[in-house]
């Protein structure tokens, strides 16, 4: 018996110890931890027990030893573990980074050698990903002797994840801060209103200088009988100490106090209902600029190896030209193709920096440092489960979408404003009451006591003015109604788009997948032709360009779908940074 054909127990350990650790593990969570049709986010949060691959279905499917035995051999799996030291993955990055470039070295796609079946019957769902790769700064176009041709303006460098984007994005955006404060600012007023309520106080000193002898209806200290008729005089002496103190309260203004407060409570729900719709569009957007990001960086390293490869075309002409194999005419069409891969390297390093930039301003962060993905891999990566149905969709979006609980509660608060027009028709209740103290001089006073209780009914423009604003607050919770019934058309707008667009891109990055396979089959038949004297340049230029643009297409069909099931997420109200990052597929 060949003992070499079986595991120790140390192998044995070792390994239930990687398959515990190898959801962690990036360089193996393509080929192991994920399924043909889906790939788990890197910075997944789950227990390596709730680790599973999503089948097309959307179901769970939990992997165990022996299925990831049969695919990865125990000295693969060692060496991933050696490769997870921080130490030796820095050297190596370094070693790579100071190698010369060499053809075919830059790992943009992973595309299996073509056998004999048709190009659009290959499966392409094990290839819905692209390795990235930071190109060596010599393989960039420098344009600044004092710029750096990768950063440019930036001074530093830092790594972030989708998962640290979103944190971030959550406490230091502008856009979220400010809605915050308005939603204070809501709520204060809404405090305010209730403060209402309360009996208002009043307290007063007075000092009064008079000079008169005053006929006053009381009591007073001397009398005349002047022809039968007496009379009393009171002299008032001054300076005069008057104190006063009181209360006064409105309790009922006809309804004004109530509907004003039950008002202000429904627009500061809806405040803070905006503040939850501008955290989901922030949350898109960050992640859709994080996702411009990781693309834009692709492209970068597909316009790196398209130059690499027109170098290389420049070389061989030049060479078969040499030989008699090639004419002059044939170098310059390669020089040609050299300078507009090279021209489109240069405007693909300044926007890739461009994207940077656009996610430092999202996250209100130094724009002087130049943001890099830590995500080194460009993976199809979706969020709902094809399980729901767009019925299911709809009846999420409308239970939890902020926007239409925004403008409903500006509907409610418009129907109290309605009430609060027509209480000028009704009668004000009030009630009072003071307590004055009158000296001529500082000292023992003896207090006036006043109760008041009084009922108002006030008719502006013979009651004309209440009618009037009534008439315009009903219009304008009229208004208000059809606000919420179109905000309602767009949510349902948004939700069938976003569903049309998930199925439209998946179906897309199938598509882009054949064409970078049939793209690289195209070259290399091309370039043996010429080599064998049975094809042209032109032939190979073509068969190049065809090449970087299937790259590209191929790029922009996983960007897009990972957008599109960001999008989806957002439009149906679901939208956080554990629904987007977690791993976990959204289901019934």
């Amino acid at each position: 018996m060949n003992k070499g054909n079986f595991m120790t127990n140390t192998d044995k350990v070792k390994l239930r110890t990687i398959v515990m650790l190898s959801p962690y593990l990036v360089a193996i969570s393509v080929p192991v931890c994920a399924s043909p049709e889906e790939v788990v986010p890197a910075d997944s949060k789950q227990a390596p027990s709730q680790i599973a691959s999503a089948s097309p279905r959307g179901g769970n499917q939990v992997r165990n030893e022996k299925q990831i035995l049969a695919e990865v051999s125990l000295p693969q799996l060692k060496q991933t573990v050696k490769r997870f030291d921080k130490k030796q993955v820095y050297q190596e990055e370094t070693a790579r980074q100071n190698a010369p470039q060499q053809m075919g070295s830059s790992r943009v796609e992973v595309v299996p050698p073509v056998n004999d079946q048709a190009v659009n019957q290959v499966d392409n769902t094990a290839n819905h990903f692209i390795q990235m790769e930071q190109p060596p700064l010599k393989a960039l176009v420098s344009v600044s002797q004092y710029l750096s041709p990768f950063g440019l303006d930036s001074n530093l460098q830092e790594q972030i994840t989708l998962r640290d984007v979103l944190l971030a994005v959550s406490g230091m955006n502008l856009d979220i801060l400010r809605s915050f404060t308005n939603v204070q600012s809501q709520k204060w007023s809404y405090l305010n209103t209730l403060t209402s309520y309360l009996p208002s106080a009043s307290l007063g000193f007075n000092e009064v200088g008079l000079n008169s002898t005053s006929a006053l209806p009381i009591k007073a200290f001397a009398s005349a009988n002047a022809g039968g008729v007496t009379t009393t005089k009171t002299v008032i002496d001054t300076t005069l100490t008057v104190l006063n103190g009181g209360l006064s309260w409105k309790p009922i203004q006809g309804g004004k106090l109530l509907f004003t407060a039950l008002a202000q409570k429904h627009r500061f729900k809806a405040s803070k209902a905006q503040l939850k719709a501008d955290i989901s569009n922030t949350l898109l957007s960050a992640a859709n600029t994080y996702y411009d990001l990781i693309y834009n960086e692709t492209l970068l390293q597909i316009r790196t190896a398209a130059v690499a490869i027109s170098e290389e075309q420049v070389r061989q002409n030049t060479s078969l030209e040499s030989n008699g194999l090639a004419t002059n005419l044939d170098i310059l069409q390669a020089k040609t193709q050299l300078s507009k891969d090279r021209q489109r390297l240069i405007e693909q390093q300044g926007a890739r920096r461009s994207s940077a930039i656009q996610l430092a301003h999202i996250l209100n962060c130094n724009m002087g440092q130049d943001l890099l993905p830590a995500d080194r891999t460009l993976r199809k990566i979706r969020l709902v489960s094809t399980d729901l149905t767009i019925n299911d969709l709809l009846k999420t979006a409308i239970d939890n979408r902020p926007e239409l609980k925004q403008y409903d509660e500006l509907r409610r608060a418009a129907k109290k404003a309605i009430m609060i027009s027509a209480s000028s028709l009704l009668p004000t209740v009030s009630l009072g009451g003071n307590i004055i103290g009158l000296q001529s001089t500082i000292g023992r006073m003896n207090p006036t006591y006043l109760l008041n209780f009084a009922v108002t009914w006030k008719f502006d423009g013979l009651g004309t003015t209440a009618l009037t604003n009534t008439e315009t607050s009903r219009w304008q919770a009229r208004q208000a109604m059809i606000d919420a019934n179109k905000q309602l058309l767009n949510v349902l707008d948004e939700v069938r788009n976003s569903y049309n667009m998930t199925m439209t891109t998946n179906a897309a990055i199938d598509e882009a997948t054949n064409g970078v396979i049939s793209a690289a089959e195209e070259l290399k038949l091309a370039r043996m032709r010429l080599d064998n004297g049975l094809g042209t340049n032109i032939d190979v230029l073509t068969a190049q360009r065809d090449l970087t643009q299937a790259r590209i297409d191929k790029a922009q069909a996983l960007i897009n779908f990972n957008k599109a099931q960001t999008q989806l997420l957002r439009d149906i109200g679901l939208i956080s940074v554990d629904n987007v990052t977690s791993g976990r597929l959204l289901t019934k």
